[in-house]
């Protein structure tokens, strides 16, 4: 049986405008699991994902923020790198000043420079913070909060200001454009999943991610076993939103799902050999192969001795092998093994990881 799972997860934000106002949406997210053997690999799901649409207005408040204060007698700002704004013609230099200044944009550099705010530069960070903040008084864009506070280190280190012993930080009002989100509606899509070719054993799993943001529906699968491609995305008539896949099976490098008990006696050495995830309704396609070495062990300074090396082909989960060995005990034997899976559908022709008995 095919087990299905539905996870919320964290939501973020995603966004769309109307031409009254600006809304945007939560991103639900929503995980759908299949686990369990499926080996036809066709199949579909259908459910219902919601989220919250909001009603966005950004206003220009002043906020306090942590803003780097320096003394006059720190950084000149005649070593840094104004991107030759002051050497520029007229036409150049907002340019200029929007590629010196982080954070300040070519539409604000445009405006500093009509307006003459850097007609000289400023002699400190001090008078540089002061001719950003009057600026943005009279803008009233926020453009001060990204020079000083988001871009603050960058333009103290890059315009010559940067002091490690005359420069702290203190708190000071900026602009700054805030966010206000309110409620608007909730809205919900119905979605449906059709997939095929993709089979699963019984211990294998894969998710697909469906994300909803109030206006667009994404379907991601996510998984180590089929490869999936997306054929068709339509709407039907009742306004369901469909999604149809194609897979390819992964042949997957195989786990070690063996286990070996020594039940010796003398001088044979008696193995019982099962398999875990042994399937006797793929084991016609699987050719599930036993490859395993028994060693004497020696002392720690010694190399163990090979005694016996086989290849054997398990018709059933569990078997039997009787082998014997040139020695007067097996106490002081181990084995080493692996499988694999020959021309399988499902996994690749390279051997597990070995294990050894002990």
């Amino acid at each position: 049986m095919v087990n299905f799972a539905f996870v919320f997860l964290t939501f973020v934000v995603g966004g769309f405008a109307s031409a009254q106002s600006s809304y945007e949406g939560d991103v639900a997210t929503l995980n759908q699991s299949r686990a369990g053997k499926q080996l036809s690999g066709d199949g579909e799901f259908s459910a219902n994902i919601q989220t919250n649409i909001y009603k966005v207005t950004e206003r220009l408040e002043p906020v306090w923020e942590n803003v780097w204060e320096c003394d006059e007698s720190t950084g000149d700002g005649k070593e840094g790198d104004w991107k030759g704004f002051y050497n520029a013609p007229q036409s150049e230099k907002p340019n200029r000043l929007a590629d010196a200044i982080a954070g300040v944009g070519l539409a604000t550099a445009r405006r500093l420079v009509e307006d003459n705010y850097f007609y000289k530069k400023p002699r400190s960070w001090k008078e540089f913070r002061s001719v950003i903040q009057n600026a943005d008084g009279v803008y009233k864009t926020g453009f001060s909060y990204e020079v000083l506070v988001k871009h603050g280190d960058t333009n103290m280190q890059n315009l010559g200001y940067k002091s490690s012993t005359n420069c702290r930080m203190e708190r000071t009002l900026v602009w700054k454009l805030v966010k206000h989100r309110t409620f608007y509606q909730t809205v919900s899509k119905q979605f449906k999943v059709e997939y095929s070719h993709a089979p699963l054993l019984a211990n294998e799993s894969e998710v697909f991610e469906i994300r909803f943001d109030g206006v667009a529906l994404s379907v991601v699968p996510s998984s180590k076993f089929n490869k999936y491609k997306l054929v068709r995305e339509w709407t039907d008539s009742q306004g369901v939103q469909v999604y149809a896949f194609e897979a390819q099976r992964i042949r997957i490098n195989p786990e070690n799902t063996l286990s070996i008990v020594e039940l010796n006696s003398g001088n044979k050495v008696l193995l019982r050999v099962s398999d875990s995830a042994f399937d006797k309704e793929i084991a016609t396609q699987n050719n599930s192969v036993v490859e395993y070495e028994i060693y004497k062990k020696r002392a720690w300074y010694q190399k163990d001795i090979k005694l016996h090396a086989a290849v054997e082909v398990l018709s059933k989960d569990s078997a039997l092998t009787s082998i014997q060995t040139p020695v007067a005990s097996a106490a002081d034997l181990y084995v080493k093994y692996q499988i694999r899976h020959s021309a399988s559908p499902y996994y690749s022709d390279k051997p597990s990881r070995t294990l050894k008995t002990k």
